[in-house]
């Protein structure tokens, strides 16, 4: 009978040393991170302006050609970014969509019709930074006397995107 009561003593001790761990406190300490601000960069392709203000742009004639201007594109913003240009659809005008339009070339490329013109890419811009680009316009030699007397105002659109967007419509 001693055994058991010892046996009983020994389980009744484990059972209290066991219940006494779950009981253990330990100091515990909780901090809290303020006036933590996130702010978004800002994105701003400034626009380059009327750019046939300074070239010879009245009284174009088949074979007729522009020259070259130069054109600077301001970025605005805080964030370093990627442009390119196109022509704004304007349909119903012979110098855009006739037989033989107008033509542009963009940094030297080659000439192309106003309405097939699509997107080119011109580059990067620093955030608070400039780009140039140059552009030139012509008449094409074949133009014929439908052409007489046409005008055509264009407008040319300028899309940016952050030079880390791998595509443009993100």
């Amino acid at each position: 009978m001693k055994f058991r009561v010892l046996i009983s003593f020994v389980l009744i001790g484990l059972l209290a040393f066991a219940a006494g761990l779950g009981t253990v406190a330990y100091f515990t300490s909780t901090a809290t991170s303020t006036d933590n601000t996130f702010t978004a960069g800002t994105l701003n392709i400034a626009s380059p302006g009327t750019i046939s203000s300074s070239l010879p742009v009245g009284n174009i004639f088949p074979g007729w050609e522009s020259g070259t201007k130069t054109v600077t594109v301001s970025n605005t913003g805080s964030l370093d970014f990627k442009y390119r240009i196109s022509v704004a659809a304007l349909t119903g005008n012979r110098l855009y969509d006739g037989v033989t339009p107008l033509q542009v070339s963009v940094n030297g490329g080659d000439f192309k019709d106003m309405s097939k013109l699509g997107y080119v890419e011109l580059g990067t811009i620093a955030a608070q930074g400039t780009g140039t680009f140059t552009i030139a316009f012509k008449l094409p030699v074949t133009a014929d006397n439908a052409y007489q007397g046409a005008t055509g105002t264009f407008q040319f659109v300028f899309d940016a995107t952050q030079t880390n967007n791998t595509g443009w419509n993100q």
